[in-house]
């Protein structure tokens, strides 16, 4: 269908006397201008200014809404025409809605049937240790990608996988190296990336050593500070034994100077006496 066999749409502009209202507005708005243009208000005079400010918005609100109103009404007839238009296009989108899933379902199945020949090729022709979702490309279920193009694509990579495997099997030293290497190129399936973080994986167990190293030098520093500081505690002092106390009493006579002698004597090795009554 064309345009030219369609009918012709007779869209007449209709016809809005806006000049008499406009008119009125005009000199409605004159009156407005003249009143409030060229005000100047005081800080004392705020609240009168806060109030003409929201009287003039409240104009421009009802001037607008007398345009959105007009707008509405002139375009009501367009509105109505959509509509009947956009129902028809409604109709036709769901019948194509339709047809477009049962193409996507055939497409969908061609590119399933599609991938199971590729994985038959790859258990037939391809390495059999590696998963046939490693070498995978998506590109290969389109429908422009011919069977030619990827079996091409699949026996390259092949190739590519027993050369590297052969490398890796050749690996002697250091030890382990080559088991690490193929467990990793098994997950990344390229020879560079894996030769790289052998190399990393290399270098993190040299830091791990080196820190391991440290730490042991650290602890027998610290077990040698604590003995040499035992040796050198000294023995603590034994326990004076408390001797029992007796009390004896007796008379003693000299001269003033022994008797001054006698009792400094007592006074320093901490014996108690006390005078007793003459007799």
């Amino acid at each position: 269908m064309t345009e030219n066999m369609m009918p012709t749409v007779k869209a007449v502009v209709g016809t809005i006397t806006w000049q008499e209202q406009v008119a009125y507005l005009t000199a409605y708005t004159d009156q407005v201008v003249a009143k409030y243009d060229g005000l100047v208000f005081t800080d004392q005079q705020m609240s009168e200014a806060k109030k003409d400010r929201a009287t003039l918005s409240n104009y421009i609100k009802d001037i607008d809404s007398v345009r959105k109103s007009v707008k509405t009404k002139w375009l009501a007839p367009l509105s109505e025409y959509e509509n009947a238009v956009n129902e028809q296009t409604s109709r036709i989108k769901t019948v194509r809605e339709k047809i477009d899933a049962q193409v996507k379902e055939y497409e969908s199945n061609l590119r399933q049937q599609k991938k199971l020949r590729i994985e038959s090729w790859w258990k037939e022709n391809g390495n059999k240790s590696i998963n046939v979702e490693k070498v995978f490309d998506d590109r290969y279920l389109n429908a422009t990608y011919k069977d030619s193009q990827w079996q091409h694509d699949l026996a390259e990579k092949k190739n590519k996988i027993d050369a590297d495997l052969f490398a890796i099997a050749q690996m002697t030293t250091p030890e382990g190296k080559m088991d690490w290497c193929m467990t990793s190129y098994l997950n990344t399936m390229d020879l560079g990336q894996t030769l790289q973080a052998w190399e990393n994986h290399l270098e993190q167990m040299k830091r791990i050593e080196e820190i391991k190293a440290r730490q042991e030098a650290e602890k027998r520093e610290r077990e040698l500070t604590a003995k040499s500081e035992s040796i050198n505690v000294p023995a603590a002092a034994a326990p004076v034994q408390q001797e029992e106390i007796y009390t004896r009493c007796f008379r003693v006579r000299g001269t003033r100077n022994q008797i001054i002698a006698l009792g400094n004597y007592m006074k320093q090795n901490g014996i108690s006496f006390w005078k007793l009554e003459d007799r």
